[in-house]
């Protein structure tokens, strides 16, 4: 994971996190994991439930669905959750387009902070909520 660190740090989400200590704990924090996939491997599936958002770190994933086929770059958000009261189904088939990283994050615990209420943790939640509008 702490390989990852430099990709992690240059993502938008995260640009506000300057050491790997405040990386360590967030990722602790949000049950944080960087997995990877072979070309062709699905990542998640239409219909199945979620309960992590993921950002593609290395490679590509596509999204398919009735309405066609998103491509996603590094950097770009796979899932980002679903409001709460709402279904946690994934809305397509995400699969690894190429080899890829891809870093899983439990979406519920991106959508408030936890109990310390630490300060790059509320401005990861503020990040994260712009993203899902």
């Amino acid at each position: 994971m702490k390989s990852y660190y430099p990709i992690i740090k240059q993502l938008p989400l995260f640009d506000h996190f300057k050491n790997d200590k405040d990386l360590d704990w967030i990722f602790n924090c949000i049950d944080g994991s960087v997995k990877k996939f072979k070309a062709g491997e699905t990542i998640f599936s239409k219909g199945e439930s979620m309960y992590f958002a993921a950002v593609v770190l290395e490679g590509m994933v596509q999204g398919i669905d009735d309405d066609g086929t998103e491509l996603m770059d590094p950097g770009d958000v796979v899932f980002t959750g679903y409001e709460e009261g709402k279904s946690v189904a994934a809305p397509k088939d995400y699969v690894a387009k190429t080899d890829c990283s891809v870093l899983m994050m439990r979406w519920i615990r991106m959508t408030r902070t936890c109990n310390f209420e630490c300060e790059f943790h509320k401005r990861l939640v503020e990040k994260y909520n712009k993203l899902k509008k």
